[in-house]
């Protein structure tokens, strides 16, 4: 990901710099064009509008990063660990969700 888009979603956005570097996959919406900040300034959650002029490189990024975590995953190193998790999490559940979506539940 490069530093002018990077800083254009900062500004596009209107996002803190540790907002935009928290961001999940699950937290874009592309079709909407909207983000969901979580833990925002004042520990709240809130919807922000994606410029359309970011969304293509966000899709670029978004198929480059589905194709790492699956050479990932093929290696057998395609894990993470859940934030907030329990001593016992539930069976698979850092594996990805069927459909593949990545828009809110």
């Amino acid at each position: 990901m490069s530093r002018s888009f990077l800083a254009s979603l900062l500004y596009g956005a209107g996002l803190h710099l540790l907002e935009c570097a928290e961001l999940r996959v699950k937290d874009l919406d592309l079709e909407r064009r909207e983000i969901l900040v979580r833990d925002g300034k004042g520990r709240k959650d809130r919807i922000t509008m994606l410029p359309l002029r970011l969304v293509p490189p966000c899709r670029d990024h978004l198929t480059a990063v589905r194709a790492q975590h699956a050479a990932d995953v093929a290696a057998g190193t395609g894990w993470v660990t859940l934030p907030d998790a329990s001593a016992a999490p539930p069976p698979r559940a850092s594996e990805p969700r069927k459909g593949g979506d990545c828009r809110r539940s």
